[in-house]
């Protein structure tokens, strides 16, 4: 009897040392979350190239509400999961803002005035931003749909990984230009 009692208080002690690191995990994740939120802030307050670089910055924090929304709409709680499909999250947004703003850096560097620039880089840009956006939201979409076992610690990543491309395809198409045109000035230094 006392075998059985001590190999239970065993697992007892081993299940609560695993949710343990899993917390700890989960607030290390937390934190890298809200440092990236407050790099990008950061960057748009003191602006690091022209002022139209901040509108990218801006751009990628506004993906956040899509992979929220996902979260809250599937009633999935915050995880390391989908910590970490934020900061993928982040990351593809602040490529895609620079693929969008390096060109109309350039198209202005050659000569053209900020509001054809802005409408040529939202047309032209358009097709590259689309295909990254789609392309990983498509591969996760099966991922993001499931609810076998096993689901629980990738689905989240992909919850808020797809939601927020989505969104952030949104953006791309509109509210990138609106901010570039908010926040340019004729004579930002044009980094390309």
């Amino acid at each position: 009897m006392s075998d059985h009692a001590s190999s239970s208080t065993v697992a007892q002690v081993a299940q609560n040392s695993v949710f343990e690191r899993f917390a700890r995990a989960g607030y290390v994740v937390s934190g890298l979350l809200h440092l990236t939120i407050g790099y990008l802030a950061i960057r748009i307050a003191l602006g690091s190239g022209g002022n139209a670089d901040q509108s990218g910055a801006l751009a990628a924090v506004a993906a956040k509400p899509g992979g929220i929304v996902a979260l809250w709409l599937t009633d999935t709680p915050f995880s390391v999961s989908s910590g970490i499909g934020f900061l993928a999250l982040f990351g593809v947004s602040v490529q895609t803002a620079v693929v969008y703003i390096s060109y109309v850096n350039e198209l202005r560097r050659d000569g053209i005035d900020m509001a054809e620039a802005v409408r040529q880089g939202a047309i032209l840009r358009l097709r590259p931003i689309m295909m990254t956006a789609l392309v990983a939201a498509f591969g996760l979409l099966p991922v993001a749909l499931a609810t076998g076992v096993g689901t629980d610690s990738q689905r989240p990543f992909a919850l808020v990984i797809v939601s927020g491309l989505f969104t952030r395809l949104l953006i791309s198409v509109f509210l990138m230009p609106a901010l570039y045109t908010l926040v340019g000035r004729p004579g930002d230094r044009l980094e390309v």
